[in-house]
Formats: C-alpha cells, sequence, structure tokens
C-alpha cells in the first residue's frame, strides 16, 4: 500500500470449540490507497447471529467505499471527513441490519458489534460500536486503543469493580452498545498515530484470552501474519475457545 505507512495484513475466523457456528465476520478492502479492515461479532441466535454481522460488513465497507469514491480529489479528505465517513458508513450498516429484523419476525432482536480502523498515509482513524477490539501492539507493549461498550466497562469505569474483576465478571458479555439494536447507533471514532508496530482487530473469542506476553511474543515473531493470526486463534482454543474468533492483523 503507497503512503506514509506501508501495511500488510491478514485476517482470520474460526468457530471456537463451544460454538455450533461462527457468528464472527471480518473484511478488509482498499479504495484509492486507504485500507479499511472491520471485525463484526453477531448476536441474536445462531441465523440472527450469522445475518447482523455478515451484513454489518458488507454495507460498511460498500458505504465507506462509495464514499471514498465520490470525491475527485482524494487529498481533501482530512481527519475530519473521514471520520464523518466511517460514521455514515456504520449508520448505513446499523439501518440495514435493523430493518432486516423489523422485516423477518425470526431475526428481531438482531445486532452485532463492530470494530474497524481505516488507514491512509500517517492517517489511521479506529471506530468501534460493541466490546470487539482493537490493539496497538509493539515490541514490548499491548494498548487497548477501543474502549467497550458494555456492563462491565460501566462499572469499571465507575470504580466499582477493578480490572482484574472485569476479566473474571460473571456478566462480562453483555454489551451496552450494539449494530442493528435500535435505529440510531453512535460510533466512537478517534485517530491514532503509531509509529510501528501492529494493529489487531479481533472479537471477543480472542481477547476474553488477552495474555500480553504471548500475544507480543506471538506477533513479533519471524512467523508470516497467516501463521500469526493461525497462532493467536489456537492460543485462544487452548484456552477453552468458549466463543468464535476472529483476528484481524496489520503491519505498519
Amino acid at each position: 500500500m503507497k503512503g506514509g505507512i506501508e501495511t500488510e495484513y491478514f485476517g482470520i475466523t474460526d468457530k471456537g470449540l463451544k460454538r455450533a457456528s461462527n457468528q464472527d465476520c471480518f473484511a478488509i478492502s482498499s479504495v484509492k490507497d486507504y485500507l479499511i479492515a472491520v471485525v463484526c461479532d453477531g448476536m441474536g441466535g445462531v441465523d440472527g447471529g450469522n445475518i447482523a454481522s455478515e451484513m454489518a460488513c458488507d454495507f460498511y465497507v460498500e458505504k465507506l467505499t462509495d464514499l471514498v469514491n465520490s470525491v475527485d480529489d482524494p487529498s481533501i479528505i482530512d481527519r475530519d471527513i473521514l471520520s464523518r465517513f466511517i460514521s455514515n458508513a456504520v449508520s448505513k450498516a446499523n439501518f440495514e441490519v435493523y430493518r432486516e429484523a423489523l422485516r423477518v419476525p425470526a431475526l428481531k432482536g438482531m445486532g452485532t458489534t463492530l470494530v474497524t480502523c481505516v488507514i491512509k498515509d500517517n492517517m489511521v482513524l479506529v471506530g468501534n460500536v460493541g466490546d470487539s477490539r482493537l490493539y496497538h501492539i509493539t515490541k514490548y507493549t499491548v494498548k487497548q486503543i477501543t474502549k467497550d461498550h458494555s456492563f462491565v466497562q460501566t462499572l469499571l469505569d465507575a470504580g466499582k469493580i477493578t480490572e482484574s474483576e472485569a476479566a473474571a465478571h460473571p456478566n462480562k458479555n453483555i454489551i451496552t452498545r450494539a449494530v442493528g439494536v435500535e435505529q440510531n447507533v453512535q460510533c466512537d471514532i478517534e485517530a491514532h498515530r503509531p509509529e510501528e508496530g501492529y494493529l489487531l482487530l479481533c472479537s471477543d473469542g480472542l481477547s476474553n484470552y488477552i495474555d500480553k506476553d504471548y500475544f507480543i511474543k506471538t506477533v513479533n515473531s519471524r512467523a508470516s501474519l497467516s501463521e500469526k493470526c493461525s497462532q493467536l486463534v489456537a492460543f485462544a482454543n487452548s484456552k477453552g475457545g468458549a466463543d468464535n474468533i476472529t483476528a484481524v492483523l496489520i503491519r505498519l
């Protein structure tokens, strides 16, 4: 990819060891030197979760691509404009999932998380809805860039529980914001400027088992990106594989 940041990327998804189907979905696309990556984790029953995550991925990437292509001169797309594009694309995905749930009674209540990053030159914009996450991993650190929209995060923000209590909380799977559940949704968007390292987008099937030392060792190994992603999935499965597992790894 041309620009101030050269990127390589790979994504993988796995149903894990306990689920009958995989309700995760991811997409990686490029348009006019913009790299778009998104991970969605569906909910609402087997069919509902599958449909919600696939629809959200597809409509998000399609809308964002259309918005970028609508600008004749990509150089005028600054951080604010790209933020609006991401927000509009998430709103489009939300509308389509919500409308489908209203149209088909069996899909009522379906929804999905969404975490995304868009990279162009030295600009990285990150957006999220729900508890799928984006991490920045260097040779020495693992930093969570996104902030969960979850019941446990609310307790953590209020100082009612500690980080260690949050990691083992029985209600950690309850999210407070999702794509497609309500007519409108807000996507948190912020700029990130990593100089080097890796971006990891993942569903909670991986982040629930986060081990910073293992992540640093694996991501910075001499293995290929595909091998690194496979090793992260295998690690989550070795810890129980209780949920679907998705990892998208981008080397900056």
